[in-house]
């Protein structure tokens, strides 16, 4: 994410959440189900071959192989979307992080240790935010996923990505807002609601372990549950960000004012 203009930097960011934290529909696992059923049927006509008559073999392999791989486009678009989405939320996250304490830093003098002490545990957890905060290829990944059999494997690797990334970015983020609360609260602003974060961790090597054992079974709930769960991460945020906008700019907080 480039750098943004403007006059107010963090109500652009809060804006851009409509472009970042989009939503992504549980239907396109049926083309994910879609796949798995024709590559396990190409793969069972390939193999009693010799019950079948010699001149259907070819055609009934060409349909049944193009029909899997069509559905597999779908898959590749859902990992795709995924990997994006969640690289996307998490720079602008970071972004607007940076912002609020800009303006913090700004805003405070040097001799108000009240505000100085818990700004300095934001700034650690700014400082871990960031270092911690890994992306991931999305065009790689749903390249990946679209290998007949092996990208199944690759698959479920992809879904462990994503939850453990989901997981350090959840608990990474509370943490901060939690002593961005206090911080703001020693500025003398209102009351906030900042921590009130509703996701819990998924446990993402359960769902590998078992997604491997049911032969990437499981791995058709996984999905839904990556994309359910980060609704509910995606609608915290959109309380969240207008609800910080609002406590920074009552407490006169503004970008490069100083108190």
């Amino acid at each position: 994410m480039g750098t943004i203009g403007g006059h107010d930097r963090l109500s652009t960011l809060i804006q851009l959440r409509e472009k970042t934290d989009i939503q992504v529909e549980p239907k396109w696992i049926l083309s994910v189900v879609a796949s798995y059923i024709l590559w396990i049927v190409y793969a069972i006509i390939f193999f009693t071959r010799s019950e079948l008559a010699p001149f259907n073999l070819d055609q009934t392999l060409g349909l049944v192989g193009t029909l899997a791989f069509a559905a597999s486009t779908g898959l590749s678009f859902l990992v795709y979307n995924l990997m994006s989405r969640e690289n996307k939320h998490a720079e602008r996250e970071q972004e607007i992080a940076r912002e609020v304490l800009n303006r913090i830093q700004s805003g405070t003098s040097p001799d108000r240790m009240a505000v100085l002490l818990p700004l300095s545990s934001v700034e650690q957890d700014f400082a871990s935010l960031l270092q911690k905060s890994r992306g991931h290829s999305a065009i790689l990944w749903a390249l990946l996923v679209l290998i007949p059999y092996a990208g199944w494997a690759l698959l479920i690797v992809a879904l462990y990505l994503l939850t453990q990334s989901s997981n350090s970015h959840g608990k990474l983020e509370t943490l901060l807002f939690e002593d961005l609360d206090r911080t703001l609260l020693a500025t003398g602003s209102q009351h906030t609601s900042l921590v009130n974060h509703p996701s819990s961790p998924r446990n993402s090597l359960a769902f590998a372990l078992a997604s491997f054992a049911t032969f990437g079974i499981v791995a058709f709930s996984w999905l839904y549950v990556t994309i359910i769960g980060e609704r509910a991460h995606f609608s915290y945020h959109s309380n969240l960000e207008p609800e910080l906008l609002r406590v920074l700019s009552a407490s006169g907080l503004q970008p490069g004012r100083l108190s």
